[in-house]
């Protein structure tokens, strides 16, 4: 018999999944199952994990504004860490 997930707990599992392969596939069905279920605060984790990874700006912004809009300053702050850390990655 197959064990059904709370959504949640699918979308962290996924997420969890996504950390340890380092797939960005799994990344980006960790956030679609977060936004879903209308929960901005892991969608916005996902994505500044994602964006560490990847070093992709626009994954950080996007994680940036959800962030500014919870309030969610240390996690600003992290944001702010990744960003300056892909941009002196990037060529210029």
């Amino acid at each position: 018999m197959r064990r059904v997930r709370a959504p949640f707990l699918e979308a962290q599992t996924q997420r969890f999944r996504a950390r340890m392969s380092e797939d960005p596939e799994k990344f980006k069905a960790a956030a679609a199952g977060f936004r879903e279920y209308g929960i901005p605060f892991w969608v916005a984790v996902t994505l500044l994990e994602h964006g560490e990874l990847a070093g992709d700006r626009a994954l950080l912004d996007e994680a940036r504004g959800m962030f500014e809009g919870l309030g969610a300053t240390p996690w600003l702050e992290r944001v702010d860490r990744a960003t300056s850390s892909s941009a002196a990655a990037t060529p210029a």
